[in-house]
C-alpha cells in the first residue's frame, strides 16, 4: 500500500512539473485534432520521461488508435486513446 502510494504521488509530480508550460511538439501526423488533449497526452511522456521537442504519431494496436510520443531523448510512449481520453501509457 506504501509503494503504491508513492508511486501514485511520484507520478503526479512529475506530470504536475510537465504541466507547468506548454509542450514543444516539432510534428504531430496523428488524426486527433482536439490541441488540449495533445498537449495533455504530451505533458504525460514529458512526465514518463520523454524530452522536447516531441513527435506524434499515430497507430492501430489490438484494434486500438495508439498514438505514439518520441523524444529527442529517444523515450518512445505509446497510449492507448479511446474518446479522446488516455487508457494507458507505456514508454521505453
Amino acid at each position: 500500500m506504501k509503494k503504491a502510494l508513492f508511486v501514485l504521488l511520484t507520478a503526479s509530480a512529475l506530470f504536475a512539473n510537465a504541466a507547468d508550460k506548454e509542450p514543444q511538439i516539432q510534428s504531430n501526423s496523428s488524426s486527433v485534432t482536439d490541441n488540449a488533449f495533445i498537449n495533455s497526452i504530451a505533458a504525460a511522456s514529458i512526465g514518463m520521461g520523454a524530452k522536447e521537442p516531441l513527435a506524434i504519431s499515430e497507430t492501430q494496436a489490438n484494434g486500438k488508435q495508439t498514438l505514439i510520443v518520441s523524444g529527442s531523448n529517444g523515450t518512445t510512449c505509446r497510449i492507448p486513446v479511446a474518446n479522446n481520453h488516455m487508457t494507458g501509457i507505456s514508454c521505453k
